[in-house]
């Protein structure tokens, strides 16, 4: 590798010389960047809504459960 290479350069080239890219035409790693920037979507996506989704179940059904009855004081 040059030594010339600033961070961004290097990551490229680590990705590229990791997949296999380096040895693709230009058409073709646009494919594959574009099916693993979908697929990486679909994946960030799914996990947003069911943590949202957990939390909802969380907040509304298990936590008045765990904290048990309220203690009303009276003056």
């Amino acid at each position: 590798m040059n030594k010339n290479m600033n961070w961004v350069q290097r990551k490229v080239y680590l990705y590229n010389v990791t997949f296999g890219l380096y040895m693709l035409d230009w058409w073709e790693r646009f494919l594959f960047n574009a099916l693993l920037v979908v697929l990486m979507w679909f994946v960030c996506y799914n996990g947003v809504r069911s943590a949202s989704e957990f939390c909802t179940r969380f907040v509304t059904v298990i936590s008045p459960r765990v904290q048990g009855p309220q203690i009303k004081i009276q003056q």
